[in-house]
């Protein structure tokens, strides 16, 4: 009876992990998806799927440098409570081999922003490990000879 009660028990603890961690992993099956992904839940305020999407040195950078420790404070210095609502979000172009994505965004009044995104393998998700950009200047910017406004800062 005691053997039954910790099958029992083991699945139980089993179904509850799979419910608490289910959240807490990106659900993104390629690197653009997941650099979209975490550019539209960044820019919408959305911390806990923005963290989602981030590999653990973002998140270490963000915690250090970041107003509260949020990731998606990270930008307040360049004017981001101005710019109001994500309008759009459009893919420009990638290079696969560098892990680097371009896109263009446009908000309420902010337009045409390009940004980069820069993503490593985490585990069995593809992660965002930081950005440069979100400027109207696209100058050498997804070949990484433009950090403007690069975080986690370069040294």
């Amino acid at each position: 009876m005691s053997i039954k009660f910790i099958h029992i028990g083991i699945i139980i603890i089993g179904v509850l992990s799979m419910f608490l961690f289910a959240g807490c992993s990106n659900s993104a099956t390629s690197p653009t998806e997941t650099a979209r992904s975490f550019l539209e839940s960044f820019l919408n305020g959305n911390e806990n799927q923005t963290r989602a999407y981030s590999s653990i040195s973002l998140i270490s950078a963000a915690e250090e440098l970041c107003f509260d420790g949020q990731i998606t404070n990270c930008i307040d210095h360049l004017g981001r409570d101005e710019w109001g609502q994500l309008e759009t979000l459009v893919f420009d172009y990638g290079r696969p081999r560098t892990h680097v994505y371009g896109f263009t965004v446009s908000l309420v009044n902010a337009r045409g922003l390009f940004v980069v995104i820069r993503i490593s393998q985490g585990g069995d998700n593809w992660v965002v490990d930081g950005w440069r950009g979100f400027t109207t200047e696209t100058d050498g910017l997804i070949d990484g000879d433009n950090q403007v406004n690069a975080f986690p800062p370069l040294d």
